[in-house]
C-alpha cells in the first residue's frame, strides 16, 4: 500500500511500496523552468513554483530605465530616461546612479555681441544683457557709449558745448571734462564810430561807449579816441582834427583780468587755464625768485647767477615759490600689460603745498595724465567715496581690487592714500596713487599730471623715460 510510504512531500518524489523491499524513494522533482530571471522553488504540497524577480535584471543604470522579469520571456528593457528640460543653454546629461543632470552652460548663449553679458539661467534660459561699461572709451568730449543687444556697441553723442552766447568761442575740454566757453569781441561787430562791440561769456554781445570814458580803452580821451593821453589836461588841448573841448576826461587804462590759478578756468580769456598760464602763474626758485622754473630741477641745475648750485649747496631748498603749485616727489611708472585680456598698470606718489582746509571725503578726488594729443587717462573719485582713517585726522584712503582685473568702480583707481605731511614748516598733501586702465595714449615722453581735491591743485609737466615694458619718471628727472 503506497499510501503507508508518502512523506506528504512531492518535491522528494511519490513513495512506493515493494513487497519485498518495503517502501522505495520517489523520483525528486526537478523545478527548472529554464527562465534565467524567475526564482524556481518546489512547495511540499503544489511542487514546483515559478516567481519573477526584477531584481535579477537590473543593469544598475537607471539611464536606460527599470529592467523587468517576464515569467515566459526572461528580462525586459526599460524605457529610457528622457534628460531634456526645455532650457537651450544648459546641459542635459544622465548619471548611472542619479539620474538626470542639468548644467547652466554660459557659452551656450554667447549672441557674438562683445558688449553683452551672456549668462545662462535654468529656470529663463539664455540672458543677454548690455553693458554699457563694455563699450566706454573713457573719453568725455564724444559722450557716453551704450551697448545695443543687437548691433553692439553704439558712439556716443558728443557733448554739446553750445552755450547759446552767439560771441563765445565753445570748445570741449577733454582734459579736464568740461567745456570752455571763451568771449571773442571779433564776433561782436558794431557799425556805430562811438560804441564798439565786446563779448560777455554770460549775455553775449554788447555795445561799450568808448564816448562815455567807461574804461575800455586804454588811455585816449573821452570824445576823441584817436587822441592818447595819460592825464585829463592832455584832452582839454585842440589839436588838428581834434574834438576834444575844455573838461575832457581821460579814460584810465583798463585792467586786464587775472588768472586764477587753481579754478580749472581760463580767467583771462589768453587760451591758458591754471598752471599752464605762465604769465599770471609764474613759479620761481624759492631761494632766488630771479630764476624762472617749470621744474625743481631747473632750480638744482647750475645756474652761474643762481645761489641754487646744485644738490651739494641747496639740495631739496630749492622748492617752488608760485601760486599754483607743482607736485613735488614725483616719481611715477607706467607699466604695459602683459596680456592682451590685462590692463596696463600706473603707480605715483608725491606731494604739493595746498591753499584752503581739504577733505577728500566730502570733495572727492582727481588725477589725470595727459601729453600734447590730449588726456591719456583720468581716474575720480566722487565725494563720499573716500574714507577718514580711523583715529586719523588728516589721513584718507580707498581701495578697490577689483581694478586689477576689470577697472574697478572708479576709472581703474585700485589704491588711493592721501595725508597730511608738514615739510619745513609748510603743510604739504602727500599722495600714492595705483590705477589700472588702457594707458596706450602715452606715446610722448613730455607728459603733465594733474591732481585736484576740491579747489587744492597740482601739477607737474616733465619728460618721462621710456624703458623696455612702459615709461618712468624718477626724482632726478626733474
Amino acid at each position: 500500500n503506497d499510501a503507508n510510504c508518502t512523506d506528504n512531500n512531492v518535491c522528494n518524489g511519490i513513495e512506493t511500496c515493494d513487497i519485498n523491499n518495503d517502501c522505495q524513494a520517489g523520483t525528486p522533482l526537478v523545478c527548472n523552468d529554464g527562465v534565467g530571471c524567475t526564482d524556481d522553488s518546489c512547495d511540499a504540497i503544489n511542487g514546483c513554483e515559478v516567481t519573477a524577480n526584477d531584481s535579477n535584471c537590473t543593469d544598475n543604470n537607471v539611464c536606460n530605465g527599470i529592467e523587468t522579469c517576464d515569467i515566459n520571456n526572461d528580462c525586459q528593457a526599460g524605457t529610457p530616461l528622457v534628460c531634456d528640460d526645455g532650457v537651450t543653454c544648459t546641459d542635459d546629461t544622465c548619471d548611472a546612479i542619479n539620474g538626470c543632470e542639468v548644467t547652466a552652460n554660459d557659452a551656450n548663449c554667447d549672441d557674438a555681441v562683445l558688449c553683452t553679458v551672456d549668462v545662462c539661467d535654468q529656470i529663463n534660459d539664455c540672458q543677454n544683457t548690455p553693458d554699457d561699461g563694455i563699450c566706454a572709451n573713457g573719453d568725455f568730449c564724444d559722450g557716453d557709449e551704450t551697448c545695443d543687444p543687437i548691433n553692439d556697441c553704439q558712439p556716443g553723442t558728443a557733448v554739446d558745448c553750445a552755450d547759446a552766447v552767439d560771441c563765445t568761442v565753445d570748445v570741449c575740454d577733454e582734459l579736464n571734462d568740461t567745456c570752455i566757453h571763451t568771449p571773442n569781441d571779433g564776433l561782436c561787430p558794431d557799425p556805430d564810430v562811438c560804441t564798439e562791440g565786446l563779448c560777455d561769456a554770460l549775455t553775449g554781445c554788447f555795445p561799450s561807449d568808448i564816448c562815455c570814458g567807461n574804461g575800455v580803452i586804454d588811455g585816449r580821451c573821452t570824445h576823441d579816441t584817436g587822441v592818447f593821453c595819460t592825464d585829463d589836461t592832455q584832452c582839454d588841448v585842440l589839436s588838428a582834427g581834434s574834438t576834444c573841448t575844455a573838461g575832457e576826461e581821460c579814460e584810465p587804462p583798463m585792467t586786464p583780468p587775472q588768472e586764477i590759478c587753481n579754478n580749472r578756468q581760463d580767467d583771462d580769456g589768453d587760451g591758458l587755464v591754471d598752471c599752464r598760464d605762465a604769465d599770471d602763474c609764474p613759479a620761481v626758485c624759492e631761494h632766488d625768485p630771479l630764476i624762472p622754473c617749470t621744474t625743481h630741477k631747473m632750480c638744482r641745475d647750475l645756474v652761474p647767477s643762481s645761489r641754487c648750485m646744485g644738490v651739494e649747496t641747496c639740495g631739496d631748498q630749492c622748492n617752488f615759490l608760485i601760486a599754483c603749485e607743482r607736485i613735488d616727489r614725483d616719481p611715477a611708472k607706467i607699466r604695459w600689460r602683459r596680456k592682451p585680456e590685462d590692463l596696463d598698470a600706473f603707480n605715483i606718489h608725491g606731494r604739493f603745498a595746498f591753499q584752503t582746509e581739504i577733505d577728500p571725503v566730502t570733495e572727492g578726488f582727481e588725477i589725470s595724465l595727459a601729453n600734447v594729443n590730449g588726456t591719456i587717462w583720468s581716474g575720480t573719485l566722487p565725494p563720499s567715496v573716500m574714507t577718514q582713517k580711523v583715529g586719523g585726522v588728516s589721513r584718507w584712503f580707498y581701495k578697490d581690487r577689483t581694478a586689477k582685473k576689470t577697472g574697478g568702480l572708479h576709472d581703474g583707481l585700485m589704491k588711493v592714500l592721501i595725508k597730511i605731511k608738514s615739510f619745513k614748516g609748510v603743510p604739504n598733501v602727500v599722495f600714492k596713487v595705483k590705477a589700472y586702465g588702457d594707458f596706450s595714449a602715452a606715446t610722448e615722453a613730455l607728459m603733465m599730471t594733474n591732481i585736484m581735491t576740491g579747489t587744492d591743485g597740482a601739477y607737474l609737466e616733465s619728460t618721462w623715460t621710456e624703458y623696455s615694458r612702459g615709461w618712468k619718471l624718477k626724482q632726478k628727472y626733474f
